[in-house]
């Protein structure tokens, strides 16, 4: 039987088309012998969604997948506001799930983890929503930092977050022109990881953001996952509301993708609880390395620095995320398992100082010996198969401990009060009250200060709140506020000022913490933000203020939540003489 010739040259076209396919794949994963003895090594991934909030799969779905894919931990993090009980750490199919949260802030996503549960919602500001986490002993991430959807990205670097993620699976795609993710798309049927892979580009803009942060405080780049185990169709919004998706890439592909290193203590226990506060120390210590698997696995990275000090005997060895006050002489040291081809290594280690190239090396080890070391250093490896695509990254360790910091102790990095010359005292006097309709608020002189009560409405959020209202009857320009307040349980407030004397004029405000404990703040007017969308004025260092208001609202309150708040002392400070 003959066959037409159109159906000849059709399946010729196929053939054709699959073997241009099949000859230009990616580079397969390179299966590596353990070449560096690393017991105690966690191999985990970070920021995993689950049916709890946008993802695909349940709990123990993400726990079998994390198991084939050779991890040792998982930490989750669904969508939510922090006032749910984090699971206890635990053991399923072999690998111990960590229970986090990710949190919306006006300014992106923060990824936490370690946090007790918060006796309010979390929201509002990031700076509000970091400190919260920091009080709960919480360790926060600011999330997919480079996406390219604005509303995704982080954008307040002045908020003292933990770390930054510097790789993340969800963002990596999106920058990529239509005809790249096509390409993708089709390799991903052949070579799912490898196709992954090669989405992702050297985050150069986040690792000089790391070393610019790194300068100041201590920060820790971590790998998210952001795996969802399905793509939405439609609603590209996060958290994830689309009725359509796609059941791609999955759990188990994404944890092949590539993983965090997390260089922990101590051996693995078998107690959930105490390996699981194991893996917290390392990743808040900044011992922690990323590592893209889907080209060469299993892999590992061993960075440190020795330095003999004056005076002492022994020599020092100091891991990734390592404070180090300068020495005379100091050497860097940067190991890898080996990858070779045709009896060559396809590894080749950069050592950077300041985000500058300081020694590189062809092969799986480096050292640098320097005299004076002070600076920010990291290191980056890639393969020679996969030049543009990142095979590893450590975190930084940073040299002249004296010009940084100390982990846990943030400083105080704004600028100083000006000497105050005159204030406005607005604690007694006469008080009012704005409330939304079903909202109800009062409040009342006592103890030499002001009782502020309030019940907001129940049901849905849909704008509820209740204020107390000071106006100033001043013309002043002032610098700052100064409250002194408590409140009958942990709760945060609004204090706003009102820059007009119309309900509806420009407000500006800044959110508080307060608890039982009588405590005061001083709030510099710069530090205020607008609460419209177009401000009609640009964020001032003095104002003219024409109301002060306290403001419960549904940003930290749980619609139908109740209060009681005590304002001891409100002023208003100013560094110029009255009348200027």
């Amino acid at each position: 039987m003959r066959v037409p010739t159109w159906l000849r040259i059709t399946a010729a076209l196929w053939a054709a088309v699959f073997l241009f396919i099949v000859l230009t794949l990616p580079p397969a994963t390179r299966e590596l012998a353990e070449g560096l003895p690393a017991p105690y090594t966690r191999r985990g991934a970070f920021h995993v969604h689950t049916v709890a909030s946008d993802g695909g799969g349940t709990r123990e779905d993400v726990a079998r997948a994390a198991a084939r894919a050779g991890l040792d931990f998982v930490i989750l993090t669904d969508h939510g506001d922090g006032t749910a009980e984090p699971a206890a750490p635990e053991y399923l199919h072999g690998v111990l799930v960590i229970d986090g949260v990710e949190v919306t802030t006006s300014a992106g996503h923060y990824a936490t983890f370690g946090a007790s549960r918060s006796p309010y919602p979390l929201g509002g500001p990031a700076y509000a929503v970091v400190e919260d986490i920091a009080r709960l002993g919480g360790f926060g991430v600011a999330a997919h930092p480079d996406s390219a959807k604005a509303d995704l990205r982080w954008r307040d670097w002045t908020a003292r977050i933990n770390g930054l993620e510097w790789i993340n699976g969800d963002s990596a795609w999106r920058d990529e022109r239509p005809m790249t993710l096509a390409r993708g798309i089709l390799d991903y049927l052949f070579r799912p990881g490898p196709a992954l892979a090669a989405l992702v580009d050297r985050p150069s803009r986040l690792l000089q953001r790391m070393d610019d942060l790194s300068r100041t405080r201590h920060i820790v780049g971590l790998a998210a996952a952001d795996a969802h185990a399905r793509l939405p169709l439609t609603d590209d919004s996060e958290p994830y509301e689309s009725r359509w998706t796609v059941p791609a890439p999955s759990y188990e592909q994404s944890f092949k993708t590539f993983v965090n290193l997390v260089h922990v203590s101590r051996p693995a226990s078998g107690d959930a609880r105490r390996d699981a506060a194991s893996i917290g120390e390392a990743i808040r210590a900044g011992n922690v390395a990323f590592a893209m698997t889907a080209l060469a696995a299993p892999a590992a990275l061993h960075f440190s620095v020795q330095a003999r000090f004056p005076g002492r005997g022994s020599i020092g060895v100091y891991p990734m995320g390592s404070l180090v006050p300068a020495a005379p002489e100091m050497i860097f040291e940067a190991r890898t398992p080996d990858v070779v081809e045709s009896g060559r290594s396809l590894v080749r280690l950069t050592l950077l100082r300041d985000g500058r190239v300081a020694a590189t090396a062809e092969g799986p080890v480096l050292s640098h010996r320097v005299e004076d070391a002070r600076g920010i250093w990291r290191i980056e490896g890639t393969l020679a198969t996969w030049p543009d695509v990142p095979w590893l990254l450590s975190n930084p360790i940073k040299v002249n401990a004296d010009a940084y910091t100390v982990p846990g102790q943030p400083g105080d990095s704004s600028a100083p009060a000006p000497d105050p010359v005159n204030s406005l005292e607005l604690t007694a006097g006469q008080w009012a009250i704005e409330h939304h309709p079903e909202s109800v608020g009062s409040i009342a002189p006592a103890d030499g200060g002001q009782v502020f009560s309030y019940r907001l409405a129940g049901g849905a959020p849909a704008g509820q709140y209740a204020a107390a209202v000071r106006a100033t009857g001043s013309t002043q320009a002032w610098d700052s506020l100064v409250l002194t307040a408590r409140a009958a349980a942990p709760v945060r407030v609004w204090i706003q000022l009102r820059l007009s004397d119309s309900r509806t004029g420009q407000r500006w405000g800044h959110s508080v913490y307060l608890d039982d404990q009588s405590r005061t703040v001083r709030i510099p007017i710069r530090d205020f933000a607008p609460l419209e969308p177009r401000p009609s004025v640009s964020r001032p260092n003095v104002v003219q203020v024409r109301q002060v208001l306290i403001v419960v609202d549904t940003v930290n309150t749980a619609p139908g939540g109740a209060g009681r708040i005590t304002l001891e002392g409100l002023r208003l400070v100013g560094s110029r003489p009255a009348n200027q």
